[in-house]
């Protein structure tokens, strides 16, 4: 995890796979840590390369493993967030976080 969160702040923020502690693969998003300045084809092939490794490593291939841990991390979403200090469940007294 460390390598992954290393090799995303030297590319300002992006989408990294890292396997046995070493980078396998990486999608620069310079633009606030959102967009590419590539072109779409460019940007779509590496998608595409980073989703099959996901699927390679384990990861059910019925999700995108991108857009569900981009969605997680929105505030906005009702029930359960990531934020900085955690998980937290929004329930009907409010912030929960969880353990």
């Amino acid at each position: 995890m460390a390598t992954a969160v290393n090799e995303i702040g030297r590319l300002q923020g992006g989408i990294v796979i890292v396997e046995k502690g070493k980078v396998f693969d990486s999608l620069p998003l310079p633009i606030m840590g959102l967009l590419s300045n590539e072109n779409c084809d460019k940007v779509r092939e590496k998608v595409e390369i980073l989703i099959n490794k996901a699927y390679e490593m384990g990861v059910y291939r019925d999700i995108d493993p991108f857009i569900t841990l981009s969605f997680l991390s929105l505030p906005v979403i009702p029930k359960l967030r990531i934020i900085p200090r955690g998980l937290v469940s929004m329930g009907d007294y409010g912030p929960e976080l969880l353990k």
